[in-house]
């Protein structure tokens, strides 16, 4: 009994998952940013979407029917469960390696690793050379900076960003600084005041995180328990065929 109970909450997540990737998955690789032929993660309502090689997957895995879950969910230094996801690209840290990643929360959950952040503040800035003397050009489609432009156009409307955003994230990265007060825009005015109080709000920021850490730690437990049965379904089923 317990196995056909799995085994329908199986399809009817397959089921979902269909139905999100008809109505939200996006049309470009989350890696390389370009359009064509896609796999979309299959982790809850993830809409990010990949070239099979820009994943290290092979054209015959197209068809593959498992399970496949993609980097933003996954710690880039532990490789457990991510907690903070880079706008731009695959990049995400949990709250535990968060200070050993060059990374800046921006807003929630979201922010910028290092490299989309130094993309995005070149791009806005209309600079053509990048701080390691390399000539970059954002208008050109068939180079990776033109079509991360692109994508981050996309993001920075969805998102509401601006180029303060940025500049407050490279100052928090370059610092090796954690914490950034919650707000749905940067504003100068607001971080002032803000400042005044940074003591207690940054308590309050460390207590919610360590409850988001223990939530994290449960949630990949859960993840290895919900590994182990789908195992033994299918161990079980190979027997009775």
């Amino acid at each position: 009994m317990g196995g056909k109970r799995r085994r329908e909450n199986k399809q009817k997540k397959k089921e979902e998952k269909q139905q999100v990737e008809e109505q939200e998955s996006e049309d470009y690789c989350f890696v390389c940013k370009d359009g064509g032929l896609l796999i979309v993660c299959d982790h809850k309502e993830c809409v990010k979407a990949y070239h099979l090689e820009c994943v290290g997957k092979k054209e015959s895995d197209e068809d593959d029917e498992d399970e496949w879950i993609c980097g933003w969910h996954t710690c880039l230094v532990c490789k457990k469960s991510s907690r903070y996801q880079c706008f731009c690209c695959p990049n995400a840290v949990c709250q535990r390696c968060y200070k050993d990643a060059a990374f800046a929360r921006v807003r929630g959950n979201k922010g910028f690793c290092h490299d989309c952040l130094k993309l995005a503040l070149l791009g806005e800035e209309g600079v053509e050379v990048d701080s390691d003397g390399e000539k970059v050009d954002f208008r050109d489609r068939e180079t990776y900076e033109g079509l991360f432009k692109e994508y981050w156009d996309i993001i920075k409307e969805k998102e509401g960003l601006t180029l303060e955003d940025l500049h407050n994230a490279d100052v928090l990265i370059k610092k090796g600084e954690e914490y950034i007060p919650r707000s749905h825009k940067s504003n100068p005015d607001s971080l002032s005041k803000n400042k005044s109080n940074s003591d207690s709000d940054e308590y309050v920021n460390k207590d919610e995180d360590e409850e988001e850490e223990e939530e994290e730690e449960e949630e990949h437990e859960r993840e290895e328990i919900d590994k182990g049965s789908s195992d033994d379904d299918a161990g079980i089923h190979d027997i009775v065929q």
